[in-house]
């Protein structure tokens, strides 16, 4: 038989060809080139920088994030504070700036709903104009009739100058026998008149309520509360500008004249301090008990806020402009009237 022959290529071990020797050699001088190459591009400073900034953005936005975003926690209890950490020291207290209205009657308490007043500043009360001239009254201590819902009694009114420039000045009142709450007033005198240091309301003997004018300091405080005010410039207590008004008008009665007005700033018992401003009415005849009709002065204190009534007092130009008559109308029956029985007894 004849044999048969395939027609089929033979059989390789690899289906890739096989490169001759020059061509490996070129291809592995390529690839070590290529090396080379890669690794100086690393090695450069641009390259370097740019690959460092690539990574620190996104955890610096982030850091700007949380610090916007969120306060800062407070250390906790016991902790102790880091050296580099910033002191935090408490804000110096600012002065109290006002309290609630008292009546016209330190026996009473006010209406604790009322709004503060702010001292009005005018011609009188301005400290950036000449105080105006003051002459103080002698030692004089004076009783009179007390008038009050219908009923009578007696108040003994004592100012008693001392030769060091001090003051004392006191009011003592009885109704029915009872005695009601008494005033005190204690201070210096100078140039611009009464400067009170202290100012007392007493029950039995005993100061109920103080107000304490430190004048070093320039500062008022009180004994019913722990505030502390501004002393204003020329402030009087609520028994002293009685005298300090008899002492304006007594030096310089012509700067006062009928329809004018006179300005003072009081404090009450709870720290409001508020202008009051005396309309000058005008030379009067004034009954009193017992006697002709006298030549006075009046002047009168209009309402300043819902509760604080009206003011009224008659000054005898004879008797150094001291106060003869004196009305307290207050919008319920606690009005009270003062009339002068007598002339002066020894102080």
């Amino acid at each position: 038989m004849r044999r048969m022959t395939s027609s089929l290529p033979p059989q390789t071990s690899s289906l890739v060809p096989r490169r001759s020797a020059p061509a490996q050699r070129q291809a592995a001088v390529v690839a070590l080139l290529l090396s080379i190459a890669a690794h100086l591009l690393l090695l450069t400073p641009g390259h370097e920088k740019s690959a460092t900034q690539g990574q620190a953005a996104p955890s610096l936005r982030q850091g700007l994030q949380t610090r916007t975003l969120h306060s800062t926690p407070g250390p906790q209890a016991g902790a102790q504070p880091s050296p580099d950490a910033p002191v935090s020291r408490p804000s110096k207290p600012g002065l109290a700036k006002a309290k609630p209205v008292d009546q016209e009657t330190p026996s009473e308490p006010s209406p604790s709903s009322l709004e503060p007043t702010r001292i009005a500043q005018t011609s009188a009360t301005s400290s950036q104009l000449t105080p105006p001239p003051t002459q103080v009254a002698t030692a004089v201590e004076w009783r009179f009739l007390l008038l009050q819902d219908g009923r009578q009694g007696l108040a003994r009114l004592s100012w008693l100058p001392q030769r060091d420039t001090s003051y004392q000045l006191r009011l003592d009142r009885q109704l029915d026998g009872r005695p009601l709450p008494g005033w005190r007033s204690e201070g210096k005198v100078g140039p611009q008149g009464l400067l009170p240091e202290r100012f007392a309301q007493q029950r039995r003997g005993r100061d109920a309520q103080a107000t304490n004018f430190r004048r070093p300091e320039g500062l008022i405080s009180f004994s019913s509360n722990a505030d502390v005010f501004e002393l204003p410039e020329g402030v009087q207590d609520r028994l002293s500008w009685w005298f300090q008004l008899a002492a304006l008008l007594d030096a310089a009665p012509e700067r006062y004249p009928a329809g004018g007005t006179l300005h003072m700033t009081v404090i009450g018992l709870r720290g409001e301090a508020r202008d009051w401003a005396f309309e000058v009415i005008g030379p009067e005849l004034l009954d009193l008990p017992d006697r002709a009709a006298l030549p006075t002065l009046h002047l009168h204190r209009p309402q300043i806020f819902t509760y604080s009534g009206e003011i009224d007092v008659w000054l005898d130009p004879s008797r150094r402009h001291l106060p003869v008559r004196l009305i307290y109308r207050l919008p319920d029956e606690r009005s009270w009237e003062l009339l002068l029985l007598d002339d002066g007894l020894p102080p």
